[in-house]
């Protein structure tokens, strides 16, 4: 099995190498292609050594060697992979060994499985690190449960279900599942990774690998996306991004009526619930009102849709029985 690691750095001077050796450290991993992404720090001159070092590593950098952010420089690592399975590894975090041990057997047993799913685990470079990651609720694994069926995976996993979600660090492809999916959304900020496990999901065959112990590694410290410090709104903001971008896709598929229902209820539950709780009602119902015509504002298409409606009436009422009572 033949694999190509795709690592996009940016900023990651300190931990790049560590990443690319861990990679390199597998034996199924066939290249590692970095992505330079614009930083403002000394990765491009360390990626550049590190590829000096190896054949097997090969470097990428945007037109003019501008930032245009993680999933640009994924899609970039996908157009330039020259083998027929793919993995992801952020330039802070790093595999463990035997990363792709139950990857190999899933693919060998079963000849329609499109991706392997598998449990990463989480470094605390800090105590303030842990702190943060704790204030967020978040397991030390980042995991699936097990014996889940491919095809009610989309409505199980976060954010629609309770089963847990995948980090793109335990996710591994067949290379044939971009025509699938398309490739990143260049469009969102945060949550493009979700987006495109949701898209997986939805439309390919993945199966569990090794989803009790972790296969990788994700470093936490100061910069982290994930715990980097947001207001309400703005989590919101990105959150309805992914939602929209996701729903759009849904539109183009086939058999995706159900998959659309789920999106819409979760995307409008996740409205009323991602706000301040010490917002009293009479603060509550302007701010959720604005929040709905900008969905519609975004998304007319959304009036047509009968989930849509009904889910809206459903918490207004719930919303008047609480300030009657």
């Amino acid at each position: 099995m033949k694999i190509s690691v795709i690592i996009p750095v940016h900023n990651s001077e300190i931990y790049v190498a560590e990443a690319v050796q861990s990679a390199l450290a597998q034996t199924e991993t066939t290249e590692v292609i970095l992505v330079e992404d614009g930083s403002s720090d000394g990765s491009l001159a360390r990626c550049r050594r590190l590829r000096d070092t190896n054949p097997r590593i090969r470097l990428f950098t945007h037109p003019f060697g501008v930032n245009r952010g993680a999933s640009a420089s994924r899609n970039l690592g996908i157009q330039n992979a020259q083998y027929n399975y793919i993995a992801f590894l952020d330039a802070d975090d790093f595999y463990l060994a035997n990363r792709f041990s139950a990857t190999t057997q899933v693919f060998a047993h079963d000849e329609t499985v499109e991706g392997v799913y598998e449990a990463i685990g989480t470094y605390f470079v800090s105590d303030e690190a842990e702190r943060r990651w704790r204030e967020l609720q978040q397991s030390h694994l980042t995991t699936i449960r097990s014996g889940i069926p491919p095809e009610v995976l989309f409505r199980e996993q976060s954010p629609i279900g309770c089963a847990g979600h995948c980090s793109l660090n335990g996710l591994t492809v067949r290379r044939s599942v971009f025509d699938k999916t398309g490739r990143f959304d260049t469009d969102l900020a945060f949550g493009e990774d979700t987006a495109f496990f949701m898209k997986l999901a939805a439309c390919a065959t993945l199966r569990p690998g090794q989803v009790q112990q972790p296969v990788a590694m994700r470093r936490l410290h100061a910069n982290n996306t994930v715990t980097r410090a947001r207001t309400v709104e703005d989590i919101w903001r990105y959150r309805l991004a992914m939602w929209l971008a996701l729903y759009r896709w849904l539109k183009t598929q086939p058999r995706s009526a159900f998959n659309k229902k789920l999106s819409i209820n979760k995307m409008l539950w996740e409205c009323y619930t991602i706000t301040d709780p010490h917002l009293s009602l009479s603060h509550l119902l302007p701010l959720l009102l604005r929040r709905l015509l900008h969905m519609l504002h975004h998304e007319p298409a959304f009036l047509a849709e009968r989930t849509f409606t009904v889910s809206v009436l459903k918490h207004f009422r719930h919303l008047a029985a609480r300030h009657r009572s």
